[in-house]
């Protein structure tokens, strides 16, 4: 368990989140126009432990109109150390007509590095990388052919617990997390899309819930059109312990 303990409290678990998450992003968010579009988002996450260190991961997700998704790993939590996991996943994507008709198979990888700054306060930073072999796409429709992207993503979040009650542990939680495309087919535009949420969970021993807003905005190829998605949260992580195994702090679980 990466569990450095970081001096400072509120004030540096603050700035560190604004200065490392993707909120320099919101000068170019102004200058293009918007589409904005309301959804809803719906997530399962588990973790099994097979011993104190490996573990088998599984998440799925189904964001209406956008994407469902089906992904899975293994896990290798180093002693004091970050989590790494790397795995496979499978998505159907919507290619511009509002189906989900566009299959993608990414394979990724990740590191995750979370920090206990105090009792009530933590902080995380992930890195993945997605490998993203997509259908081709021509007026909104699936066509012959496959492109192929490495998009590179930076999430920071942070989390502020409230005291423990007999049922579990609320916390409030802000992220935001870059994602930028580079490969032959990433297009003149690298920034893929930046991701700005706010959570409210609560853990109930191996189980969390999460309820929030996600604001989505994804720029048009030239970065001067966008869709900026307005979603409703609701995740869900599981931790299951089939050994003696580190119990990972909640913001590692964002998808």
């Amino acid at each position: 368990m990466f569990r450095h303990s970081l001096r400072g409290g509120p004030r540096l678990a603050l700035l560190l989140f604004a200065s490392l998450s993707g909120l320099t992003l919101t000068p170019a968010k102004a200058s293009a126009q918007s589409d904005n579009e309301a959804t809803f988002w719906l997530a399962y996450m588990n973790q099994t432990a097979i011993t104190p260190n490996w573990a088998i991961w599984f998440d799925t997700h189904y964001n209406h109109g956008a994407f469902f998704v089906l992904r899975g790993g293994l896990v290798y939590n180093i002693e004091n150390g970050p989590g790494l996991t790397a795995g496979y996943a499978h998505l159907l994507l919507d290619p511009g007509d509002g189906s989900l008709d566009r299959n993608e198979h990414r394979p990724w990888a990740q590191a995750v590095f979370p920090f206990r700054i105090s009792d009530e306060w933590g902080f995380s930073q992930r890195i993945r990388s997605d490998f993203r072999f997509r259908e081709s796409v021509a007026g909104g429709k699936v066509v012959n052919g496959w492109d192929f992207t490495v998009r590179l993503r930076w999430q920071s979040a942070l989390t502020y617990w409230f005291p423990d009650l007999d049922v579990g542990r609320f916390f409030v939680q802000v992220a935001d997390e870059v994602l930028i495309n580079f490969g032959p087919d990433a297009g003149p535009n690298h920034l893929d899309q930046n991701r700005l949420s706010l959570l409210l969970g609560m853990k109930m021993g191996r189980l969390t819930v999460r309820v929030g807003y996600m604001d989505r905005w994804i720029p048009g190829a030239t970065g001067m059109t966008a869709i900026h998605e307005h979603a409703a949260l609701l995740w869900f992580n599981h931790l299951i312990p089939v050994s003696e195994a580190p119990d990972r702090v909640s913001e590692e679980g964002n998808p």
